[in-house]
């Protein structure tokens, strides 16, 4: 009697191991897929931001080439002729030329990438650089205010 109860027993739980087999099978293969997919999203969402970067810099890289060549080389050019010239005040010589131009640098898609989790998984030295940029623009910025000032 003890053996046959052990027997059904056996049987019974061998049934349900086998049935739990392709579960848990099931379960791993649904893991692996979704671990893939997590990692394919993951590049997508960095190579989105470093588009974004990319497009931002060179944005704003024209617009100071722009600001150089049509605004500060005549600023220049004109500061060089009135040079030796004590007789025309400098306020004049800046309506002459239009005034100061200075090109706004905006980093908005740094400061998103700052808040954005992915960015710990851009390159160290890209990361630096990216820093180092953000840090000189707020240079710029006392800069600017104390040429204003």
């Amino acid at each position: 009697m003890k053996q046959s109860a052990f027997r059904r027993i056996s049987k019974i739980l061998g049934k349900i191991g086998f049935e739990l087999i392709p579960v848990i099978v099931g379960i791993l293969i649904a893991l692996v897929i979704n671990d893939y997919q997590e990692s394919l999203n993951e590049k997508e969402r960095i190579d989105v931001l470093l588009n974004n970067l990319v497009g931002e810099y060179t944005n704003r890289r024209n617009e100071i080439d722009s600001l150089v060549t049509y605004r500060h080389q005549p600023f220049v050019d004109t500061l060089e002729n009135y040079l030796h010239n004590s007789q025309i005040p400098i306020a004049e010589i800046l309506s002459k030329v239009g005034g100061f131009a200075f090109s706004e640098v905006y980093t908005v898609s740094w400061e998103a990438a700052l808040s954005n989790q992915d960015i710990g998984k851009l390159d160290f030295e890209l990361l630096t650089l990216l820093s180092k940029i953000s840090a000189s623009q707020e240079s710029l910025g006392v800069v600017t205010q104390n040429l204003l000032n």
